[in-house]
């Protein structure tokens, strides 16, 4: 389990707690941790139920900073926690990418050369996309409650539905729109994919001269953008 910013925080405090106590330093921020660990164990992540957060659609052309806005109140959720966590990872991998790329680009090409617009449209377009998924995400995050999935998923564990009941079938659209996150994620996980590959052959291109697997790539970007394109 990797250091979060209450983590830091902890180690901090030890640290500077250490500096005018003269205590060895080391040994103070493992009890910090520790105690970390222990509250954490003691204070699982809560379920937030629908409406607990102001719900605030996501058009289509939603912007990167309100698509973070939407998903960050959801990180510790119990439920939806690894999908806001996904948003936030994917933005942050895609901007690394995007960067890399321009990097090479500005390095090689003029921006008022035809290579140069060959290769940077389809960069934008896929990070259009990646943003449009991720609101996708958001917006079916907001829909959903936590607190009553989690609810229900304990009552129908213990055998407290019969397959009539109404709530067997409210569970399996709630699990249905969970795995309908996770495919749309997917979606944004194959763009960067793309994006990796289109910057490891740039790279190359840079040293050695043109390739034709950069036009393969270039192709699958623009066949990912274009199926996100019709995605409902």
């Amino acid at each position: 389990m990797g250091l979060d910013i209450a983590d830091v925080i902890f180690t901090v405090i030890a640290v500077l707690l250490a500096i005018p106590l003269g205590i060895v330093v080391l040994p103070i921020a493992a009890v910090a941790l520790i105690i970390r660990w222990v509250w954490r164990r003691m204070h699982p992540k809560a379920a937030l139920p629908a409406g607990s957060q102001p719900y605030a659609y996501l058009e289509d052309d939603a912007s990167q900073d309100s698509v973070v806005k939407a998903v960050v109140p959801y990180v510790e959720d119990a439920v939806l926690g690894p999908h806001a966590q996904g948003v936030l990872q994917t933005f942050e991998t895609a901007e690394r990418r995007r960067k890399g790329i321009f990097s090479i680009l500005e390095d090689e090409f003029s921006q008022s050369s035809l290579t140069w617009d060959k290769f940077s449209a389809p960069v934008e377009v896929a990070f259009e996309k990646v943003v449009y998924n991720a609101a996708q995400i958001a917006n079916r995050m907001q829909a959903f409650d936590s607190k009553e999935f989690q609810r229900m998923g304990r009552i129908e564990k213990a055998g407290g539905y019969s397959d009539d009941r109404p709530e067997v079938q409210r569970l399996a659209t709630m699990r249905s729109s969970l795995g309908e996150m996770d495919r749309i994620q997917e979606k944004n996980d194959r763009l960067l994919s793309e994006l990796e590959k289109l910057q490891a052959e740039l790279t190359t291109m840079a040293g050695a001269g043109y390739a034709t697997a950069t036009d393969e790539v270039i192709e699958e970007i623009r066949k990912l953008a274009e199926d996100t394109q019709y995605y409902v």
